[in-house]
């Protein structure tokens, strides 16, 4: 992700996702980003596993040579791909808290909504699906 980042030639708003081991909060690494990016410290959001920031692009290189960072990433726009799905399980608006958590997976849920899954019941679901399908709607 970051080549393709670092070849604009824009500021953009980013990700800075930190290793799992790193707390930035001891390693006083708010400064070293504040610096590396050219932002202001205001103007960072810190998260527990990463910063959220707007930045030029040429800086990007400069802040992945840190290594409190894991990967960087372009924060992108929360939105529905498919109108009928959302129709059909209602979901949830996301708050802000909850597209700024990172997930690890363990122990998570997810849900499928795809017209073309089944049909109808669990004794005929796609053999690649059948074993984690728990319920159907």
């Amino acid at each position: 992700m970051l080549s393709k980042l670092a070849e604009l030639t824009q500021s953009v708003e980013v990700d800075i996702i930190f290793h799992n081991n790193v707390d930035w909060k001891e390693e006083h690494i708010e400064g070293q980003i504040a610096a590396r990016s050219n932002v202001e410290l205001d103007d960072i959001q810190f998260y527990e596993y990463k910063a959220r920031c707007k930045v030029h692009s040429d800086r990007l290189p400069i802040i992945a040579n840190m290594d409190a960072v894991r990967r960087i990433e372009e924060v992108g726009e929360v939105v529905t791909q498919i109108d009928k799905a959302s129709m059909i399980i209602n979901p949830p608006l996301l708050s802000s808290q909850t597209a700024n958590n990172i997930y690890q997976g363990s122990g998570q849920v997810i849900a499928i909504a795809d017209t073309g899954l089944d049909l109808g019941d669990l004794t005929n679901m796609h053999p690649a699906f059948g074993y984690w399908v728990v319920v159907l709607l």
